[in-house]
């Protein structure tokens, strides 16, 4: 890992990175505040939507309404060291699977030295400490989604999990029917501090809600739940995928009936 110091200057809106590789500079801006290139000087500029570049440029004027911030590579010695470190990055950006656009001086830069390879990775060293990303990064895991349908309606599921043993239909939209005869976890799992959970404090009133329905373990009436998670919240504190628990005749998950992909 490369270690880098450098100096910070804050005003209002714009960011100064500096000394961190001879003269060279960042300036890091909204691109509401739209700063032009400095007459008579050598100059890079990358536009980025959110965290990730979209555009190696040396103009400055460019408008795009994807583009939320701006960083100036300021101090380059010419013309066309700015295309050189451009080129650089460009690569760089393409091994992290990045397509970013550029000028055609820049695409078309050949014969890169060992110095401006250097400078690219201390200016993506930099600009990394400040968020911005020259790699495409997989998206968070998104919880699945779930659509009922009227063929699932008629579906009869069995939940065997833990203590817990049960059917549940899912009749409505909002409407988990668990039959009568299933049987409930009665060991409530705790924090590690002693104390009951969230899950399991939402399973004892779920409980108690429908207590007329319950006898002791067992459930000894049809019980109408809104929603799969509730039934295995009632059935067995919660603490797993229910959408994985409950199974057709055939093994076949709720999940895989009604996910949506």
């Amino acid at each position: 890992m490369m270690k880098i110091n450098f100096n910070v200057e804050v005003d209002s809106d714009i960011i100064r990175a500096s000394d961190f590789f001879g003269k060279v500079s960042l300036m890091i801006y909204p691109i509401q505040r739209h700063v032009e290139a400095s007459k008579g000087q050598s100059e890079l500029f990358i536009y980025f939507k959110g965290n990730v570049p979209i555009l190696l440029s040396t103009n400055g004027n460019f408008k795009d309404s994807k583009v939320t911030r701006v960083v100036k590579v300021q101090g380059l010695k010419s013309v066309d060291e700015s295309f050189a470190l451009g080129k650089a990055i460009l690569e760089m950006a393409a091994k992290g699977n990045l397509k970013v656009q550029s000028d055609p001086e820049i695409v078309n830069k050949e014969n890169l030295d060992s110095q401006i390879s250097k400078l690219s990775i201390h200016v993506l060293t930099v600009l990394k400490a400040f968020g911005f990303l020259f790699k495409k990064v997989k998206p968070a895991f998104a919880k699945a989604q779930h659509r009922w349908n009227k063929d699932v309606s008629s579906i009869v599921f069995t939940i065997d999990y833990h203590n817990a043993k049960g059917q549940a239909i899912w009749k409505k939209r909002n409407q988990m029917v668990l039959l009568k005869g299933a049987k409930l976890d009665n060991q409530i799992p705790l924090n590690k501090d002693g104390s009951v959970g969230f899950a399991a404090r939402l399973a004892q009133k779920l409980r108690s809600d429908n207590a007329s329905a319950i006898d002791g373990d067992k459930t000894t009436q049809d019980i109408v739940l809104k929603s799969v998670n509730e039934v295995g919240t009632l059935l067995y504190f919660a603490g797993t995928n229910s959408w994985k628990i409950l199974k057709d005749g055939n093994g076949k998950t709720i999940d895989e009936y009604t996910v949506v992909k």
